[in-house]
């Protein structure tokens, strides 16, 4: 009787552990999260305009951070701690002609500097995170500048985690509502299977 038990729990835990993805290494990673095939890197084309938005787990940023060398091993936990309590992502567009986005549709310098403007200290506002029942605004947005030397608009973004979480039944929705490029509200999901997929990282 007592080996029988044995064998269930131990195919018990077998069939846990195959339903888990493997620690995988911090480059392996940084290339799984970043392909469009994760379900984390999400695309949508309006009018010639080109909208990405990267999620990042925060394994995500300590993989980056640790291989390009801005973070030591021994600071890891310290890092983590801090990163913790927020979901992040990286908001990127990107004109099919490979000038500054902001000219897009732009008819004068004043209308430029306005919407640099925009894109400098109100965008923030624009941005909503759904989880479940929650809708959480943009705690942190950070526009990149560029000052029209690239063909893209980047922005990175936070925002604090939900009380909905830890719950294994929720897709994350992600909303842009534009006011700069003329796209109207822009909606991107990342599935539940998704965010299960996601893999732990091996940083040993």
């Amino acid at each position: 009787m007592m080996k029988r038990i044995l064998i269930f729990s131990g195919l018990g835990i077998l069939l846990l552990a195959c339903g888990r993805p493997s620690p995988v290494r911090p480059d392996v990673f940084i290339k799984k999260v970043e392909t469009a095939g994760s379900g984390l890197l999400m695309k949508k084309e309006i009018a010639n305009v080109m909208f990405s938005v990267q999620y990042k787990p925060v394994d995500y940023i300590l993989s980056k951070e640790l291989m390009n060398h801005s973070l030591i091993s021994s600071d890891l936990e310290k890092r983590r701690k801090q990163l913790d309590g927020y979901r992040y992502f990286t908001f990127r567009v990107k004109g099919k002609d490979e000038k500054d986005p902001v000219r897009i549709g732009t008819l004068s310098q004043e209308e430029y500097d306005q919407k640099q403007g925009y894109l400098s200290s109100d965008i923030q506002r624009d941005f909503l995170l759904v989880e479940g029942k929650d809708s959480v605004p943009c705690s942190i947005c950070h526009y990149e500048k560029t000052y029209g030397l690239s063909p893209f608009v980047t922005l990175v973004l936070a925002f604090k985690d939900s009380e909905n979480r830890n719950k294994e039944d929720n897709e994350l929705s992600f909303l842009y509502q534009d006011h700069v490029f003329g796209a109207g509200n822009i909606w991107m999901k990342i599935s539940t299977g998704d965010l299960k997929d996601i893999p732990t990282v091996n940083f040993n």
